[in-house]
């Protein structure tokens, strides 16, 4: 159960950090569309990849939702060691 855990712990870590990494592109990717008006990409290009970002997104949004599921069906289960007690 504890690896468990803490396999889920790192997991979650690593996709907070992809997530944030993300959304820290997003906001440089607008600062500098504000700064600057003259190297935009084009539009079909801009719509392309924040599809491609918010598909990212829920998939990593999924695959909290099932790590954490997986989590409670876990801990609510009771260990070999904890129904031989």
């Amino acid at each position: 159960r504890e690896k468990l855990t803490n396999s889920i712990r790192l997991q979650w870590r690593r996709l907070k950090s992809h997530v944030e990494r993300l959304d820290s592109q997003v906001s440089l990717t607008q600062m500098s569309k504000s700064t600057t008006g003259d190297s935009v990409p084009p539009r079909e290009t801009c719509e392309k990849e924040v599809e491609r970002l918010k598909l990212e997104i829920q998939q990593c949004k999924d695959f909290i939702q099932t790590q954490q599921h997986h989590l409670q069906q876990k801990l609510s289960t009771p260990c070999d060691e904890d129904a031989a007690l």
